[in-house]
């Protein structure tokens, strides 16, 4: 965070631009600042006028005014050819609501397999003639925002306009929001006969037709009357030159291997590291090598936790704090390393944004280690043990994923980088849009969106620098981790079963991706045994897919 204030990266809140149409400008580069745009606070009243819908897509979005009053306003999109900056505009407008669109622009380009920067999109937030003076706030607008933004995206003619709420998730989920109730008896007392809610929200209103959706692909075939699946594009299986790399096979032995190994060392018995050694087993018998390294890589987190926990326990003070600056010390080195052949092909570019992205959790861990180096009570050894672990692990994957870009750049048949530039422009505009969303709605000051802050700072930096290979790292995590952030408010597995496998699929068309392949076939194995974690790593395969399909 101090290279932003030396870089002026973050600065004070950005002032709105006249965009099209009266439409407010959010520049996705100005200042690359992650602050919320403040319209002002004055209430604005209308006279009543008859209502006229407006061009472009358009539903109903019913808001919460007060505790127990609602009322419904319209919410219209437009996208045109652009450069990725959304503009947000209306008399009605909440300064909460604005951040939420840029996340409604993200989850809409990725599910069309659309680049982000190729468009501009305008939303517009208007009152139906009925004298509303409310300010909407909040993002429960914008799952409507990104189903009516696919909808453009795809060309597709929306020929009914019922009222949804909701809040978009980075994968084009739909999760929940408050005040349904309050929501649905709004709707029906404006006539309309239609109302999409998340899944779990559904509410009895007589007269009313209360649907849940889980996806913007669910919810867009009751704005077109038809499965939009079609028009989401070719999917194909992945290739046999991608299915028979065993980058990640050398990489299971050696965790598998130094678990055990640590285990016998220090006398370790556990339930929960026998299970995932097991698991890691299983999937490499299935020739799942990334699976089962992932497998043993947590494995090995777990026997490195037993064992400093034991370390630092029966140590006195000064000694414990002795063995976290020794092994602190010995971890920088892997914070700092420089993969080589990463410009050699496209996987090998994909590897070595891994690298960068491991290196920025792992300097983030050792942060941590570092700010809390000075305890005096036995109290705080726990948190610091576990920390310690994570980064000793972290350590190991930044040197194998280091080795796997030297292995992936002498792979004869790997696709070629085609615009590099291009590539880390689309994952800056999606970091930077992701970090922005999930900041507006998250509670700030939390150590999830401080690193979310954090690793948009360094993604600037790297911009600037021309290290485009670390952009693409850099946004990945923040992409990952908003995408963290916003879903953790409901567990979901839609990401994972649906749009994960369309996006990866596709991508398969065109440029196959080593990491979105690997990622998808290790979620495919959590989804049998821990699907909140196959929900997360999920979004990695969908962000690393995306790109491909721009390659």
């Amino acid at each position: 965070m101090a290279l932003a204030r030396e870089r002026g990266i973050r600065l004070s809140l950005l002032t709105p631009k006249r965009g099209p149409a009266g439409y407010a400008a959010l520049s996705r580069s100005e200042g690359l600042s992650l602050a919320l745009l403040l319209l002002g606070t004055l209430m604005l009243a209308y006279p009543a006028l008859t209502y006229s819908p407006p061009a472009g897509y358009w539903g109903y979005a019913p808001a919460v005014v007060g505790s127990t009053s609602g009322a419904l306003s319209n919410l219209s999109v437009r996208t045109l050819p652009g450069e990725g900056r959304y503009y947000v505009g209306g008399a009605l407008l909440g300064y909460d609501f604005q951040g939420s669109m840029g996340g409604a622009a993200v989850a809409a380009a990725i599910v069309a397999g659309k680049p982000l920067t190729s468009f501009d999109y305008l939303y517009y937030l208007e009152d139906l003639g009925y004298n509303i003076t409310f300010r909407a706030a909040g993002p429960s607008g914008s799952a409507l925002a990104s189903t009516l933004t696919l909808l453009s995206l795809l060309n597709l003619r929306a020929v009914n306009h019922p009222a949804m709420t909701g809040m978009i998730g980075l994968g084009g989920e739909v999760l929940v929001v408050g005040g349904v109730n309050v929501k649905a008896k709004a709707v029906k007392s404006y006539g309309i006969d239609t109302f999409l809610v998340p899944v779990g929200e559904a509410v009895p209103v007589k007269g009313l037709k209360v649907i849940t959706v889980e996806s913007i692909i669910d919810a867009a075939k009751y704005f077109t009357n038809q499965n939009v699946t079609a028009a989401l594009g070719e999917v194909c299986n992945p290739p046999e030159e991608l299915k028979k790399l065993n980058v990640f096979e050398s990489h299971y032995k050696k965790l598998y291997d130094m678990t055990v190994e640590l285990m016998k060392k220090y006398n370790i018995n556990s339930t929960e590291i026998t299970k995932n050694l097991k698991f890691a087993r299983w999937a490499a018998e299935e020739g799942n090598y990334y699976a089962a390294a992932s497998y043993a890589f947590t494995a090995l987190i777990n026997a490195y936790t037993i064992y400093y926990n034991r370390l630092l326990n029966v140590s006195s003070i000064d000694k414990a704090k002795d063995v976290i600056k020794t092994e602190v010390d010995g971890l920088k080195r892997y914070a700092e390393l420089e993969p080589s052949g990463c410009g050699a092909n496209y996987w090998s570019a994909e590897a070595c944004a891994a690298v960068y992205n491991r290196e920025f959790r792992l300097k983030e861990m050792i942060k941590f280690l570092e700010a809390h180096a000075n305890f005096t009570a036995p109290q705080s050894l726990s948190s610091v043990a576990s920390t310690l672990a994570r980064a000793k692990a972290r350590a190991v994957s930044v040197e194998l994923w280091a080795s796997a870009v030297e292995e992936l750049a002498q792979v004869p048949y790997a696709p070629p980088i085609r615009d590099l530039h291009a590539l880390a422009r689309e994952a800056y505009a999606l970091g930077l849009a992701a970090a922005r969303y999930a900041l507006s709605v998250v509670p700030p000051g939390n150590a999830l969106t401080n690193q979310i802050e954090d690793s948009v700072d360094e993604m600037a930096k790297a911009m600037f620098d021309g290290n485009f290979f670390k952009v693409i790292g850099l946004s990945s995590f923040a992409f990952e981790n908003s995408a963290d952030a916003l879903g953790s408010i409901q567990n979901s597995t839609v990401v994972a079963k649906e749009v994960m496998p369309l996006v990866v699929g596709r991508s398969y068309c065109r440029t196959p991706s080593f990491i979105a392949y690997n990622y998808s076939q290790y979620v495919g194995s959590l989804l049998r045994t821990d699907p909140v974690a196959a929900e997360f790593l999920a979004y990695t395969a969908l962000y690393y897919a995306h790109l491909a399909e721009l390659n």
